[in-house]
C-alpha cells in the first residue's frame, strides 16, 4: 500500500509538469500561461513527466533500479523549475520530498550490491586445508559425545551453511536494546562467513551492519540508509576477532569440528579447548559440554574494538541448552547470548535466535 501510494506521488508529480507544454503551446485554459515558457522547453516538460510516470510505474511494480529514473526525472524537472523559477519555484518543495525515498531506495540497492560482492568472495575463497576431516576417535571424548548428540555424523561435513537470525543488541551498558534480523552465510571450508544485519534504531531509521571474514581477513561496516558510513575496522585484531567467531559459531554446523584445520585438546569440567588454524595465525576458544553431550557456552579471549584502541578480553557466549531444535536433522541451540567479561563488569551486549538454518 506504501510502495503504491509513493508511485501515485511519482506520478501525479509527474503530470503536473504538463502544465510546462500547455504554457509553451496554449492547451485547454492554460491562456494565463501563454509564453511563459518556450517551444522547445515546452517538450523537456513533457518528457519530464513520461520520465516520472514510468518510474512511478516501476515502483509500483517493484522493479528494481526504479530509483535512478526516479532520480533522474527530480534532477531535469529542478532544472525546468529553475527555467521558470516564477512559474514553477513551489515544485522545489515537492522535488525534495520525493528525493529522500530515492536516496534510500539508491542506499539499500548500494549496500546490497556491497553485499552481494561480499558472498560472491565468499563464494569463490581458496580452501587452504585438506578436505578430508580428521577421525572421530582423534577428538576428546566430549566433543565426540557432542558430535553423536547433534546428528552432524549422520550427514556428510557442511560445506555451506546459510542461517537467519532474530535478535536484539545494545552497544553500551546504559544503551538501548535495538532488535535486528541478519542473515549469515559460511563457507566451512575456506573457511569465513558474511554476516548482514538490519538494526532498528529508530522506528524511520535502519542501520545496515556487516561483519566478514574472508581469505583470512576480517571487516565490520556500518552504514545508515545504505551509504552514510557510520563505523568501519579492519586490521590484525579484527582479524582474530573474526576468525574466533568463525570458531565458536561452529555450534551451528558441528561437523567442521572435524576439519582438519581443528585441533582439539581436553580441558577439565566436560570442556576441551579448539584451535582453528587459517593461514598463518591460529585462535583457540574453550567448549563447555553437558552430560547429555549439549554444549553449553563457548570462552575465549577475544579483541573488542574501542575508539583509543583494541584490547584483548574474555568474550563469553551462552548456549540455550532447553532452545535446541532440530534443524534438518541436527540438532542446535536456537537461542544464544554474547558477553564481555570485563573488568568493571559483565558487558552482556547480544541475544539471538536462530529462525532457519540450511547447510549442504
Amino acid at each position: 500500500m506504501l510502495r503504491w501510494s509513493l508511485a501515485s506521488l511519482f506520478l501525479l508529480h509527474g503530470l503536473i509538469h504538463l502544465l510546462g507544454p500547455a504554457s509553451a503551446f496554449g492547451w485547454g485554459q492554460a491562456k494565463a500561461l501563454d509564453g511563459r515558457i518556450s517551444r522547445p522547453l515546452g517538450w523537456l516538460w513533457m518528457l519530464n513527466c513520461l520520465v516520472f510516470a514510468a518510474a512511478a510505474f516501476l515502483l509500483g511494480f517493484k522493479v528494481s533500479g526504479w530509483w535512478a529514473l526516479a532520480l533522474l526525472a527530480l534532477l531535469l524537472s529542478q532544472a525546468l523549475i529553475f527555467s521558470a523559477w516564477s512559474l514553477a519555484k513551489a515544485g522545489t518543495w515537492i522535488n525534495l520530498m520525493l528525493l529522500l525515498p530515492v536516496l534510500l531506495a539508491w542506499g539499500q540497492a548500494r549496500w546490497q550490491g556491497q553485499l552481494r560482492a561480499s558472498l560472491n568472495a565468499l563464494e569463490r575463497s581458496p580452501t587452504p586445508v585438506p578436505s578430508q576431516g580428521r577421525p572421530l576417535a582423534s577428538v576428546p571424548k566430549v566433543v565426540q559425545a557432542w558430535l553423536r548428540h547433534s546428528g552432524a555424523l549422520n550427514y556428510p561435513p557442511a560445506q555451506r551453511v546459510f542461517l537467519v537470525q532474530e535478535g536484539r543488541l545494545r552497544l553500551a551498558w546504559d544503551g538501548s536494546w535495538m532488535p535486528f534480523h541478519a542473515q549469515e552465510q559460511f563457507n566451512v571450508q575456506a573457511p569465513g562467513y558474511v554476516w548482514s544485519a538490519d538494526v532498528a534504531v529508530l522506528p524511520i531509521l535502519t542501520l545496515h551492519g556487516r561483519d566478514q571474514y574472508l581469505d583470512g581477513q576480517g571487516e565490520l561496516r556500518v552504514q545508515a540508509l545504505g551509504w552514510i558510513p557510520l563505523s568501519h575496522a579492519t586490521g590484525a585484531s579484527v582479524d582474530q576477532g573474526s576468525q574466533l567467531r568463525f570458531l565458536a559459531e561452529m555450534a551451528w554446523f558441528p561437523s567442521a569440528a572435524l576439519g582438519a584445520n581443528v585441533r582439539w585438546s581436553a580441558a577439565p569440567d566436560s570442556s576441551a579447548v579448539a584451535t582453528l588454524k587459517d593461514r598463518d595465525r591460529s585462535v583457540s576458544a574453550t567448549f563447555h559440554f553437558g552430560p547429555q553431550g549439549e554444549l553449553l557456552s563457548v570462552d575465549a579471549q577475544r579483541y573488542l574494538e574501542r575508539p583509543e584502541g583494541a584490547t584483548l578480553e574474555p568474550w563469553h557466549v551462552d548456549l540455550d541448552p532447553i532452545s535446541q531444535r532440530d534443524f534438518h536433522g541436527l540438532r542446535i541451540p536456537a537461542r544464544s547470548q554474547v558477553t564481555w567479561r570485563l573488568k568493571q563488569g559483565d558487558f552482556h551486549w547480544l541475544e539471538l535466535e536462530l529462525t532457519d538454518l540450511q547447510f549442504d
